[in-house]
């Protein structure tokens, strides 16, 4: 069996716009701020959270998007700049030296001819 494994790195920006087109996308309300910060956090259900600098301590300050709400958020923005991804494969998120990454992993069978063992 072969193990095919792609990866994606994504800027801060791109990042930032794909969560956002997302948000809008799924009608998630977002405040009327700057954002502030951009928090990946690397769990084991990993989340993204953008911080944003309200001027009224009652309007809502962050949004969270789960992991898997962050794969849809990508995969929207890659299909937007027409990036093709792999449909049936494993996907996960990932912050590797300050960069966001989009892992695939997919197995491939391949039908091989049987031949003799290598002494």
């Amino acid at each position: 069996m072969a193990l095919e494994s792609r990866r994606l790195i994504f800027s801060q920006e791109e990042l930032i716009s794909a969560a956002l087109d997302y948000c809008h996308h799924d009608r998630i309300a977002l405040p009327d701020a700057e954002i502030e910060r951009v928090e990946f956090v690397p769990d084991e259900v990993p989340s993204l959270i953008l911080s944003y600098r309200v001027s009224c301590p009652m309007e809502p300050d962050q949004v969270v998007l789960s992991g898997e709400q962050l794969i849809d958020a990508i995969a929207r923005f890659c299909k937007r700049k027409e990036i093709p991804l792999p449909q049936s494969a494993k996907k996960r998120v990932q912050c590797e030296d300050g960069e966001f990454v989009l892992q695939f992993e997919m197995s491939h069978r391949i039908q091989c001819a049987k031949v003799a063992a290598i002494s």
